[in-house]
């Protein structure tokens, strides 16, 4: 802890870091964690985006295909990866989004 009370970072310096998308479950015991790295992210002006699951879970997207919430925010990191690697994003036969092959 700081002189103020607050936790010190273990996280160093990030500059250099390439793009980083942070996805946690807001009730998982690490969601403090995942919140003070997407400020350190910004912090230190790397390229970030932080997206909390209200009501997650460690390990969340084990809830894929099961809970909408879930399919959401994998569709989110799949746009944010194909943006960020240059991918081209093609449409499944079911119509849903799907990388290429």
């Amino acid at each position: 802890m700081d002189a103020d009370g607050h936790r010190k970072s273990h996280l160093g310096d990030l500059t250099g870091l390439p793009p980083t998308t942070v996805h946690y479950g807001e009730y998982e015991t690490l969601a403090d964690d995942g919140a003070q790295l997407g400020r350190r992210l910004a912090d230190f002006k790397v390229t970030s985006e932080v997206h909390p699951m209200p009501e997650g879970r460690h390990s969340f997207v084990l809830g894929a295909g099961r809970v909408p919430e879930v399919d959401q925010a994998i569709q989110q990191m799949g746009q944010w990866l194909r943006k960020h690697l240059g991918a081209r994003a093609e449409a499944a036969p079911d119509g849903q989004t799907a990388a290429p092959p």
